[in-house]
């Protein structure tokens, strides 16, 4: 299940507590793989980053730079795809909280 699927059935499916804890924990693995792929980018970067800030006269000029190679986009979906995931795992916590809460009558 990729996080496309994950957030589509957060948002039509009434789950069970333990059916949020499982996507939850397919988050926190997904979420690692992304971290551990954009980390071997960053590492690139800063190989590559001196060749290109010598070719132009700012750091912004260098970074547009970066930013228009095909590594640099794979740097701008990763940073974005965790956001997604960092997202999703926190309205899982909040509706684990929310069930937890139901369970004991304080709603």
């Amino acid at each position: 299940m990729n996080i496309q699927e994950i957030a589509t059935t957060i948002r039509e499916t009434q789950l069970s507590p333990g059916e949020l804890a499982d996507l939850r924990l397919k988050l926190s693995a997904e979420y690692a793989f992304n971290a551990t792929e954009l980390e071997n980018i960053l590492m690139h970067k800063a190989e590559k980053w001196q060749e290109l800030r010598k070719e132009v006269k700012s750091d912004t000029q260098a970074e547009r730079l970066w930013q228009a190679t095909d590594i640099g986009q794979e740097e701008t979906g990763y940073k974005l795809r965790l956001k997604s995931i960092e997202k999703l795992m926190s309205g899982i916590k909040t509706m684990l909280d929310i069930k937890e809460h139901e369970l004991r009558g304080h709603f």
